[in-house]
């Protein structure tokens, strides 16, 4: 029954809105340009170690450009992609003069089969100045700031440390698209203390901001963070799988079905993971993601009032 019914699209998944737009399987080139994050101490969760790829294999800082040429290698290799998209996904990407940020975007332009161009970063972290510079590679490229938000409620901004509130990232979110920049939102769903009604609000909140595309992950324990000595003085429960699962599709549900979905499951490798321990197998959760909302006939914006 569920193989009849994969056809039917239950949420706007990245992946696919890259194939519509371009005709072949479009991937992600991450990499670390080493630009760290503003302030004296980092969010209670943060350890940038869990998701850099190149930290797996014990090497010292790489080169951008071999960063480059080592993941457009292995993912032709693995993925069979044609087309790619750099993405500076570690630490915070405007983070640094404005001359080195020109000059480590324009590492795009020595290969062909990049189309798009995706930064992470802070919205306390980007002025005028930075934004008029990103946006000069909407000419030649797909363009995406990825703001790392995380929530919308400012009480829980300041138990993780996040170091701004959600009025800057407002701030940002319009001077971002009044240049026609694209936005994709980084979210975290079951941060300390917030129930349901506060995260569907968060889901209600881009909905109405329209924002081009979403990031989702579920709270988890990464070694060597605040969060892994405090977890247990802070009496923090963390969401199982099913109530992820559970929370997720109701998430998606006040999601408008424009919205794209750039990933909806966290990942850390094994040996940096405190809890909990299904994070570490996300090709298993996207799968079973995906089956549960086709069987309980759940889809992306079905709550949302138009």
């Amino acid at each position: 029954m569920v193989s009849q019914l994969m056809k039917r699209i239950v949420y706007n998944k990245y992946s696919t809105y890259l194939k519509k737009q371009y005709g072949v399987r479009v991937h992600r080139v991450s990499i670390d340009t080493g630009f760290s994050c503003p302030g004296p101490s980092p969010c209670i969760y943060c350890n940038n170690s869990s998701f850099n790829h190149f930290q797996k294999f014990n090497l010292q800082k790489v080169p951008l450009k071999d960063q480059i040429e080592t993941g457009l290698r292995n993912i032709r290799k693995k993925f069979k992609a044609e087309k790619f998209i750099l993405y500076f996904q570690s630490g915070t990407n405007t983070n640094a003069d404005i001359k080195t940020l020109a000059i480590t975007y324009d590492l795009i332009r020595g290969y062909d089969d990049f189309v798009g161009l995706n930064i992470a970063t802070r919205p306390d972290v980007v002025n005028d100045q930075v934004l008029s510079l990103i946006a000069e590679y909407k000419k030649d490229y797909q363009v995406c700031i990825e703001y790392g938000l995380q929530s919308i409620h400012d009480k829980t901004l300041d138990i993780i440390n996040r170091g701004h509130g959600y009025q800057e990232f407002l701030l940002a979110y319009q001077k971002t698209k009044e240049l026609d920049i694209a936005v994709c939102v980084h979210l975290i769903l079951g941060l300390p203390f917030e129930i349901e009604k506060m995260i569907l609000a968060t889901a209600a909140e881009m909905t109405r901001l329209k924002v081009d595309a979403v990031k989702l992950h579920p709270m988890h324990i990464i070694k060597d963070t605040v969060l892994a000595l405090r977890y247990k003085e802070m009496a923090l429960n963390f969401l199982d799988f099913e109530e992820y699962r559970q929370l997720l599709a109701s998430f998606l549900a006040n999601l408008s079905k424009d919205i794209v979905v750039y990933g909806l499951n966290g990942y850390a490798p094994e040996e940096k993971l405190v809890a909990p321990s299904w994070i570490s197998i996300p090709n298993i959760i996207v799968r079973d993601f995906e089956e549960y909302l086709l069987k309980k006939g759940i889809y992306q914006g079905m709550l949302v009032k138009e």
